[in-house]
């Protein structure tokens, strides 16, 4: 365990402490690192940063997203920023009709898992441990899993001024593309909740 630590030390950034942090702060979230099997012309697999899963109405809802520092370079750009082709890349997978349903079928399994080990860890005598309820009606086949159609990004601001320089104008290139950034403040480490009825 020791040894697995060390060498996933060697790949810790602000970017992974962010995403931890966010993980920390939401129990909706199921999978990070979630690996997009290569397809079409693509040789290697993309990664999305993180996957929620959400009650609404009688669905649990699937949400992919993005997680980015405001320095990142591929957030800015004179034409066009590199972070859009990553996001339209994500689209463009979940676009195709056998893909979704992989993916649904994936999470289906991943809520039954998640159920089981709740029950292990009960059995070892840690009974505080509690499922949202989009998880175990998936789990259940209660309800029906769907995927959000788009995939959001959260920003942390890391700048050291406050804001990025002419932010708002790349933030307008975001806001074209049907990107509404949410962002959060380094200060705010253990304030790192999602909305909870994203659109």
């Amino acid at each position: 365990m020791h040894e697995w630590i060390d060498r996933a030390s060697q790949y810790t950034h602000n970017e992974k402490r962010f995403v931890d942090e966010i993980v920390a702060a939401n129990e909706s979230v199921i999978d990070v690192e979630m690996a997009l099997t290569a397809w079409g012309e693509r040789t290697s697999a993309l990664r999305m940063d993180f996957v929620t899963l959400t009650h609404k109405s009688c669905e649990a809802r699937i949400t992919c997203w993005e997680a980015k520092l405001l320095s990142d370079a591929r957030l800015v750009s004179e034409t066009e920023p590199k972070v859009l082709r990553q996001i339209q890349s994500y689209k463009d997978f979940l676009n195709v009709q056998t893909h979704r349903e992989h993916v649904k079928t994936a999470y289906c399994e991943t809520c039954k898992l998640l159920v089981q080990f709740k029950g292990m860890a009960e059995r070892c005598g840690h009974p505080g441990v509690v499922l949202p309820e989009a998880v175990t009606r998936a789990a259940k086949g209660t309800s029906d899993l769907t995927i959000h159609p788009g995939l959001h990004l959260v920003i942390l601001n890391d700048s050291a001024n406050g804001e990025r320089a002419n932010w708002s104008t790349h933030e307008a290139k975001l806001k074209q593309h049907g990107i509404d950034p949410i962002y959060f403040e380094v200060s705010d480490a253990h304030q790192r909740r999602l909305p909870e009825n994203i659109a």
